[in-house]
């Protein structure tokens, strides 16, 4: 097996093939580290910009309990530092939001119960060109895998030198083994090379320390990014087995990487698209404006409503309309907030569904596992938008905590703007913190054993088949 190894690796190494597939993956190494640059530079711009005014606005001193009570809280995630390592479909969950107090239906803006980034759209899941590290392993070295390796077994084939290989006594399966093990090898130290090109680059533009847990968050992605070469190599192999002519198997693995990494995402997309549609920009308008509707004939039933901002009403009727407006006003506003979960969850139950019929496909397994390592896939999501939620919850109780504490005020829709003018702490409201790193719940083992399970199953069926048949 050792001759075989070694000599494997000789042929590969003289064979202008590798040098130029590893130049081209180096090159697209340097170039993502560059790209992805760019891309935490301006996330962390624009995270800093959305924070500053947020916190300008809180700040001002004109601002008075009911204008903080009815301000659009900003909740937003943190840049994740990571994503030069997978992208996390960055483009697909909402990386931030507004938080919508009871607020007032007259702006007739249905949209204000709706994250900034849409959840009424369909989610466009299959976005192949952010060149994270993940992108260049799931698309572009699977492909250099298949240049590089189809023609392992059958080009030995077409120089009939295979019948010589084997009559030397050399078992069938140190033949196998050495051109696996050979072509993983080869591949590994250019997939290693470009990590830590990618990474230095990185380092040195954004000026991030290197520190220890830099590179232990690094190293997660190597064992797991292995696992997918080697699951490549295999592929490669097997069809190399059973076809008599390179051209052939160079055709067959195109179309099997094709199938793989765009045709069985995309068609999970259409499938569940079809069959678990989200609501649409109409029917959440619609949902809105039936809830407004409800909520007003409500308050006619109980001679309720608003009257803007007469102050001469208290000396009229203390307020008596707008005081039976308030439990049905806060009542529909959370009937609104339902909405919108509903809406969220709609979402989130056709991503899920999306991710669990395109894992049919190998990149796409591999993908959902990266982004289960560093916490940004789905469930990351979910955690963001549930303490979305629980944080509207507790800003109402916090305000209207600190309106019952207020003797100018009458209590209820906490405090309309002719009320009271008295200036309000904003370090009294909490903000918005949702921890957006990993955590051991997130990581995908069933994915991984998936991913695993894929390997030894593919490896198994090729040395069954090269021990019973005869390449020669």
């Amino acid at each position: 097996m050792k001759y075989i190894f070694y000599k494997e690796i000789q042929n590969q190494i003289k064979d202008s093939r590798f040098y130029i597939i590893i130049t081209i993956f180096l090159v697209l190494s340097i170039l993502s580290g560059v790209i992805e640059s760019f891309y935490f530079k301006e996330n962390n711009e624009i995270y800093k910009q959305l924070n500053e005014e947020y916190h300008k606005e809180l700040k001002d001193n004109s601002y008075s309990l009911q204008s903080i009570a009815f301000m659009n809280h900003l909740a937003i995630k943190k840049t994740f530092p990571y994503t030069f390592i997978v992208g996390a479909n960055a483009n697909n969950f909402p990386n931030y939001s507004i938080v919508f107090l009871p607020e007032i239906f007259f702006r007739g803006d249905y949209y204000q119960y709706i994250p900034k980034k849409s959840l009424n759209e369909h989610i466009p899941i299959f976005k192949f060109f952010r060149l994270d590290i993940c992108f260049l392993n799931e698309i572009l070295l699977s492909f250099l895998i298949i240049l590089l390796v189809h023609d392992s077994i059958c080009k030995e084939k077409e120089e009939k030198t295979i019948s010589l290989i084997l009559s030397n006594s050399i078992p069938k399966y140190k033949l196998l083994l050495g051109k696996i093990s050979a072509s993983f090898i080869t591949i590994s130290i250019s997939f290693i090379l470009g990590l830590v090109l990618q990474l230095l680059i990185i380092v040195s533009i954004n000026n991030i320390p290197i520190s220890n847990n830099l590179l232990f968050d690094y190293l997660l992605f190597i064992p797991i990014s292995f696992l997918y070469i080697l699951l490549w190599i295999l592929i490669t192999t097997f069809v190399s087995i059973f076809s008599k002519q390179s051209n052939i198997a160079l055709s067959y693995l195109l179309i099997v990487w094709i199938a793989f990494v765009f045709v069985i995402p995309s068609i999970g997309k259409i499938i569940v698209s079809y069959n678990n549609k989200l609501t649409s920009s109409k029917e959440i308008s619609l949902g809105f404006e039936t809830i407004e509707k409800n909520m007003f004939d409500e308050a006619k039933l109980h001679n309720g409503g608003w009257r803007g901002g007469n102050i001469k009403a208290n000396e009229i009727d203390n307020h008596i309309y707008e005081r039976n407006f308030s439990p049905i006003y806060l009542k529909y506003m959370d009937k609104s907030n339902e909405y919108q979960n509903f809406i969220i969850k709609k979402q989130i139950d056709q991503l899920k569904y999306i991710y669990n019929i395109s894992s049919v496909s190998p990149s796409f397994l591999y993908r959902r596992l990266c982004e289960s390592i560093y916490g940004v896939g789905i469930k990351n999501h979910y955690r963001f938008l549930e303490d979305l939620k629980n944080y509207r919850n507790r800003l109402k109780i916090e305000i209207a905590s600190i309106d019952a504490k207020d003797l100018d005020s009458f209590h209820f829709l906490f405090l309309p703007n002719y009320m009271s003018k008295k200036n309000l702490d904003p370090k009294l409201i909490s903000e918005f913190n949702f921890n957006n790193c990993t955590t051991q719940e997130d990581f995908e083992y069933i994915s991984l054993f998936i991913l695993l399970f894929e390997v030894i199953i593919m490896f198994l069926i090729i040395y069954t088949f090269f021990i019973k048949y005869d390449p020669r």
